[in-house]
């Protein structure tokens, strides 16, 4: 009988630990389940995302590309070289900031942005104010890239400095010139009548 009572411990011991691993099988395989369908899910989200972004990139490049401004200087190709530059030098800081590829977008940023300031140092001043702003707006979207604002500014400056290389006897050879003397005005006065440009 006492034999017969362990037996049967033993069998209810291999029932039970059956039904536990069945049950566990089944949890296992519900878990695997629910996490491809939330990874399904999540791809279609991305995918969606991704068409949004690729849709909207599209957009404005168009309305970039074809600005008003481009469509006036577009003969006066002195005034297109920063304009063609200036999405690649917004990259790159970007890429910069984020320290994405080998070098984290350093060289790449620094040579957009000194080749800009020697195409043309006027646009590319506006460039430089358009540069903080957006280093700015990313900072602020991903508090960690304020790490790598310090290697922005210092990589800013060596390209001015780069660029001041060639700039700075411009500076003079232009110091000689009726220009340098001109002065802004310290009264206000019109040059031509009101009611004459508006009657045009």
């Amino acid at each position: 009988r006492a034999g017969a009572e362990r037996d049967g411990e033993r069998e209810a011991e291999r029932s039970e630990k059956g039904n536990d691993q069945i049950g566990q099988e089944i949890e296992n395989t519900e878990e695997t389940e629910n996490t491809e369908n939330r990874t399904e899910g999540e791809r279609r989200i991305s995918r969606k995302e991704r068409v949004r972004e690729d849709i909207l990139a599209l957009a404005f490049s168009t309305a970039y590309a074809l600005s008003g401004f481009t469509l006036a200087y577009n003969w006066n190709l002195m005034w297109m070289d920063v304009l063609y530059l200036t999405p690649l030098a917004a990259l790159f800081l970007e890429r910069l900031l984020d320290k994405k590829g080998r070098l984290g977008g350093a060289p790449a940023y620094y040579f957009t942005l000194s080749l800009c300031i020697l195409s043309n140092y006027y646009l590319s001043l506006m460039l430089c104010v358009f540069l903080a702003l957006w280093a700015g707006r990313l900072t602020l979207s991903r508090p960690r890239r304020a790490k790598r604002l310090f290697t922005f500014l210092i990589l800013s400056v060596l390209a001015a400095g780069t660029a001041g290389v060639f700039l700075y006897p411009e500076y003079l050879a232009l110091s000689g010139t009726k220009f340098m003397g001109v002065s802004f005005p310290n009264t206000v006065k019109l040059y031509f009548s009101v009611l004459e440009e508006l009657s045009r």
